[in-house]
């Protein structure tokens, strides 16, 4: 990772090999550090302002990829796809890293980077290719982690999720592919 200042200088430059696979989900975090989540070994990173690990936050095995997103009063939102099972399971973490609540087993695999969303009311929605059925399924879930509302789009096997946008609270614009 790199950070770069306002004039494009180099702040730091720091190498993590030691987590190996993608860096997902990167967006601000405490204290003027950064937030990350690494597909292997299924760890939130939090690093503080000069980039070095400050914290890890498992959340997965080894056989999972993940996305994380941040939630609106500073936790975390993870989607994480079970390889060997062909399905995912998001979870809620509070700012401490602690679970507040877990879905398992939701037909949703292919996950991209733009497969989450926090929504204003604390909960969240998630995209991603549904096996069964070959459609983008959509799952709309409120703060307690409930399913709202469960929508299917598309009706190819490669649709993706490019963009989901909460234009005003509880209404959603989803751009796929």
């Amino acid at each position: 990772l790199i950070q770069l200042n306002s004039s494009g200088g180099v702040v730091w430059d720091r190498s993590y090999p030691e987590y190996q696979g993608a860096f997902h989900g990167l967006f601000p975090g405490p204290a003027g550090g950064i937030v990350t989540g690494a597909i292997s070994p299924g760890k939130i990173l939090v690093l503080d302002a000069d980039g070095n690990v400050s914290r890890e936050i498992p959340f997965a095995g080894y056989e999972y990829s993940s996305i994380i997103a941040p939630d609106t009063d500073g936790g975390y939102f993870v989607l994480a796809e079970n390889f060997s099972r062909r399905d995912s399971s998001l979870k809620s973490l509070g700012p401490d890293g602690r679970e507040r609540w877990s879905r398992d087993a939701l037909p949703l695999i292919a996950l991209h980077e733009r497969s989450i969303l926090s929504v204003s009311d604390g909960g969240c929605l998630v995209a991603g290719y549904a096996d069964d059925v070959q459609e983008l399924n959509y799952f709309r879930f409120d703060s307690s982690g409930r399913v709202v509302w469960n929508a299917m789009l598309g009706k190819s096997w490669d649709n993706r999720p490019i963009l989901m946008a909460e234009i005003r609270p509880g209404t959603f614009e989803i751009l796929y592919e």
